[in-house]
């Protein structure tokens, strides 16, 4: 709020004064300061229902015919039912993946895998001297990308 009296005063007489011009009552429009509390806690909201959202579509667009095995010195045979993708999460495994799978994440080091992968299939390695046996309709290598050294990507024997 602003508040702005122009006055001037004149004296009257000893010990009186008088206003000599009009006082002036100037009241501004009442412009409320953004409050910073209620703008964060707007924004955290936003946040975090935007990240409820993605998890929740992740959640719906994935298959249920992905497979995950985590942890150490394990030997699996998993199965991605037609399509699905695998996750290896640990070291020292031995897994055979079956099932045509569309994609392998594999986390970790010296995980050694052998896998039927449709055409076109993705690997991802995060680790080191991870080994990968694989196959695939149409005998083409997957797309792969290394994120780690010393893994390596070995076409089956036909």
């Amino acid at each position: 709020m602003s508040l702005e009296i122009p006055i001037t005063i004149a004296p009257m007489s000893a010990g009186e004064y008088r206003p000599r011009a009009a006082v002036r009552l100037l009241v501004a429009k009442k412009q409320k300061e953004p409050d910073m509390l209620n703008y964060r806690n707007k924004t955290t909201v936003a946040i975090a229902v935007t990240a409820f959202g993605v998890i929740l579509a992740n959640v719906a667009l994935s298959k249920t015919n992905d497979v995950r095995l985590a942890g150490s010195d394990q030997t699996k045979t998993l199965d991605c039912g037609g399509g699905g993708w695998a996750s290896i999460a640990g070291a020292n495994n031995n897994v055979t993946l079956t099932g045509s799978c569309a994609g392998l994440t594999i986390y970790g080091s010296r995980n050694n895998v052998t896998a039927a992968f449709q055409a076109g299939a993705h690997v991802r390695f995060v680790g080191s001297r991870n080994a990968v046996v694989w196959t695939t309709p149409d005998a083409n290598e997957p797309r792969i990308l290394h994120l780690g050294f010393g893994n390596t990507m070995t076409p089956a024997a036909r």
